[in-house]
């Protein structure tokens, strides 16, 4: 098994993504062309590889910020991402290159986001929080399901007026 850098090849990165147990949307390879053209940040998208089978994955992008330091991270600006394969041989060697990376950039350290996986023998912290809502058949079983408390913040927002737009610069000044 060998570990390439995946540039431009987005079918079979998400074809592998679509099919693995874990997946987040956050996976999918064009999150690669948001995070650099939208922060600047390169990206450095590496799959474990066997007799041409594709065993997993790992999305990176590399922050060099003044204020957060020089760090790889999977992935910035939100708190999934992470490795995602098969088994623990392409873990190993998804991490082993990972930190290659690492090294020769100066980075101080590779973040990992992962939503379930725990990796034996790194370090971890668990300062973010993951809220996640399974959404019922329709709206009014949605409504049904939620606590009265939350039911009465939503018709409070709702009597006061509030509405939700979508802008571009032209809602600037508002914000």
């Amino acid at each position: 098994m060998k570990v390439v850098a995946i540039n431009h090849d987005r079918t079979e990165w998400d074809a592998f993504v679509s099919a693995a147990e874990g997946a987040t949307a956050y996976h999918q390879f064009g999150w690669n062309e948001v995070i650099t053209r939208s922060f600047g940040h390169p990206c450095h998208y590496l799959a474990a590889i066997e007799a041409g089978v594709w065993r997993g994955v790992l999305p990176l992008a590399h922050v060099r910020s003044s204020l957060f330091g020089n760090f790889f991270v999977s992935l910035p600006f939100v708190n999934y991402g992470g490795v995602l394969c098969e088994n623990d041989i392409a873990a190993a060697l998804l991490l082993d290159e990972a930190d290659k990376l690492r090294r020769v950039y100066g980075a101080e350290h590779v973040e990992l986001r992962h939503l379930t996986r725990t990796i034996e023998g790194l370090r971890t912290r668990q300062h973010k929080v993951s809220m996640i809502l399974e959404l019922a058949e329709s709206a009014d079983a949605q409504w049904k399901r939620f606590d009265p408390k939350l039911r009465n913040q939503i018709r409070k927002a709702e009597k006061s007026g509030l509405k939700c737009r979508s802008g571009h610069l032209d809602l600037i000044d508002g914000f």
